[in-house]
């Protein structure tokens, strides 16, 4: 092995992968070339001491960066030189602070148990399991001596698998709460339309509701409106938050006559009845009844800073650091209304939207949900908001996240979203990544985790030089990520669902399926190897299961096959036959769905003529028979909606994260009496 094929394998550069048609790629030496010098530089010193400190250092550390000890084995491992191998190993386990002592012990090294090697420069040097008192599940700071050598790391007791109640039968909405329409958001989805959600779908016997991505975006250009490319995900979306149910709405005379004034109401009407959002117009207007909102909560509370509502803000102020990170980003960015010089304003949104989202689980809860919501943590964010420019140092700026090409992208995808280095994440002690995880399954029942595949490997793709756009494969820690997802599961009880569509390794499926994770599986995309849809037995039963997901036609369209017209007019077809070739595809794919639905319902009299809302129907009911233990609704589905949430592959070419759904909030669950009798098959299933 040349240094340049050790320092690959080092960085985790993949050499292959096997293609969504099981067919072999090889990456040719230059791209991997390319994508190791994102990383590191290329000249022969500097990778041989690279080499030198990811290879051989570690074996002269008592200990790596951080600790993981599983519970159920209870034991750590240290790395010796033969010089300690007679003596005797001191160790002591600490709160995380450092102050508490919680456990020690001692071990003597040659009674220990040898589980590695490595030799260098002809010295041997050793790897010893070193047993350990029980530890409940967190975190901890280990100390440890042996001889003359003393260290102290942080120390992860982690779980075997994540948090999830067994044997457990579900069914829920999917939605993107933005779309909703009622006759009382101010024009786009909000907190207050989701408890309504919430009240309907729990009367309808729902256990969850998974909603999209609710991350912050940015202020300063509101019209970037994908909630998968987001500014800081350790924030919300403060366009989200229910103005009319806050009691700084209620008391604000200003804000109320405002609202209440004919040209606020004309442009909010005239917006309202619009396909599409203008998130420009959106934000203008929910901006100026913030600001009223602001100035009187400083002035009844805030200004005295005696009440217990200007307690509580301080309060949280003065306890969220990640939060203030992203309120100095506001501060110096966002420069379409000096109100957010104030940096109070900027904390006073995200403590109104962190409350009533609050308040949306605890109603789910209360109302019998079994889950409630289930949010949705995007794979990566923007490389111009403040979750990068805060974390700069673990983030590669020269590559991109994306996917390799499959039937759905020929060219592979580019998601303009920076990747973490691994290394760096390593060395930081993953507090990036659990701030995140933390974060995001605060209030939720579970959790989605968009693209799972990247706890072990994400597809990079080059931003310059000659080979701009192509990419490979670059391998995480995933022991060590899919360690602390499972501990932060079981701490939070917050089940996790993992997003595993595409092109997924065996190892992925296997080590998730050990930990508990549900899968996301598509019907559309159930079938086996000779093209027919899986039979009712063979679908994963620890998965959530939807038939349409945001990236994928409604079933409306599907079964129109009007998505691949507009596929067409968007010229995503290469070629003019690909469109008369899907149409095909589509056409005999519809014939294979109503043969299966005769296999397992009786459904006679459905035939290719049906109408799509019947079939729908019919094949949601004969899903909610199966073993599967999530059965997902998507909102769009009962809206009877044919346009699209989002078309991969295109940016400016089609109003991406736009769409709002047809129908009233109120009207959506109550126009579909199927719901009552899928609650009683789910019941017997």
């Amino acid at each position: 092995m040349t240094e340049l094929e050790q320092a690959f394998y080092l960085h985790g550069i993949g050499l292959e992968y096997t293609g969504y048609t099981g067919e072999k790629v090889v990456f040719s030496e230059s791209i991997r070339a390319a994508i190791l010098s994102t990383m590191t530089e290329l000249n022969p010193a500097h990778i041989l001491e690279q080499n030198y400190q990811l290879d051989v250092a570690p074996w002269f550390n008592l200990l790596p960066e951080t600790v993981f000890s599983a519970s159920w084995l209870q034991s750590f491992e240290v790395k010796l030189s033969a010089a300690y191998w007679q003596h005797t190993l001191e160790w002591a386990v600490y709160d995380l602070a450092g102050q508490t002592l919680i456990a020690q012990g001692q071990c003597r090294m040659d009674e220990s148990n040898l589980v590695g090697d490595y030799f260098y420069q002809g010295e041997r040097l050793t790897e010893h399991t070193i047993p350990t008192s029980v530890l409940a599940l967190g975190y901890y700071c280990l100390s440890i001596k042996v001889a003359d050598q003393q260290v102290t790391r942080p120390l992860v007791v982690y779980p075997k698998t994540g948090y999830h109640q067994a044997d457990q039968k579900y069914w829920g909405l999917s939605l993107q709460l933005y779309s909703v329409r009622s006759q009382t958001n101010l024009g786009i989805g909000d907190f207050a339309d989701l408890q309504i959600l919430i009240k309907e779908a729990a009367f309808q016997g729902a256990d969850y509701i998974l909603l999209n991505p609710l991350h912050a975006l940015f202020d300063n250009e509101p019209e970037r409106a994908s909630p998968y490319s987001p500014n800081d995900r350790l924030c919300l979306n403060p366009l989200y938050i229910d103005v009319l149910g806050c009691d700084d709405f209620k008391y604000s005379t200003e804000a109320q006559s405002l609202f209440n004034s004919d040209e606020f109401q004309t442009k909010l009407g005239t917006e309202k009845s619009q396909t599409y959002i203008d998130y420009k117009v959106i934000f203008s207007l929910k901006l100026t009844l913030f600001k009223l909102m602001y100035r009187q909560f400083y002035q009844q509370h805030l200004q005295a800073k005696t009440s217990d509502r200007a307690k509580q803000f301080l309060t949280y102020c003065t306890t969220s650091p990640r939060v203030t990170d992203f309120v100095n980003w506001q501060q110096m960015h966002v420069t379409c209304d000096p109100i957010y010089q104030d940096n109070h304003f900027s904390y006073y949104l995200q403590w109104l939207a962190t409350l009533q989202f609050e308040q949306c689980q605890q109603l789910a809860k209360h109302s019998g949900m079994k889950i409630g919501l289930v949010c949705d943590l995007a794979v990566g964010c923007a490389g111009d908001g403040n979750e990068f420019e805060a974390n700069e140092a673990i983030f590669i700026t020269k590559a991109s996240i994306g996917a390799p090409p499959d039937p759905w992208a020929s060219h592979g995808q580019n998601w303009g979203l920076p990747p973490l280095n691994p290394h760096a994440l390593k060395a930081s002690g993953y507090a990036h990544f659990i701030d995140l995880i933390r974060f995001n399954m605060k209030h939720c029942g579970a959790l989605r985790i968009d693209h799972v595949m990247s706890l072990l490997r994400l597809w990079w793709c080059l931003l310059e030089g000659p080979l701009k756009q192509h990419g490979c494969y670059v391998y995480y820690p995933f022991k060590e990520l899919l360690a602390l997802l499972n501990l932060e599961s079981q701490l939070n009880q917050c089940a996790v669902i993992g997003e595993d569509l595409g092109i997924v390794p065996p190892e992925i499926s296997l080590s998730l399926r050990d930990a508990q994770i549900y899968s996301n599986i598509l019907f559309y995309f159930e079938k086996d190897t000779a093209g027919q849809f899986r039979a009712l037995s063979e679908l994963k039963p620890h998965a959530l299961l939807m038939v349409a997901n945001h990236d994928v036609p409604t079933f409306k369209a599907w079964w129109h096959g009007s998505d691949l017209l507009l596929r067409n007019q968007l010229n995503l077809f290469e070629q003019p036959h690909i469109l008369e070739q899907a149409q095909i595809e589509r056409h005999h794919d519809k014939h294979k769905m109503l043969s299966w639905l005769q296999q397992y319902s009786e459904c006679g009299h459905l035939s290719i003529e049906s109408d799509f809302m019947i079939v729908y129907q019919q094949l949601l009911l004969t899903l909610a028979g199966s073993n599967v233990a999530m059965i997902t609704i998507q909102l769009d589905d009962l809206d009877d909606n044919e346009i699209p949430v989002n078309i991969p592959g295109t940016d400016k070419e089609y109003p991406n994260w736009c769409r709002r759904l047809n129908h009233d909030v109120f009207e959506l669950l109550r126009r579909h009496p199927f719901l009552a009798t899928l609650r009683l098959v789910r019941e017997k299933a």
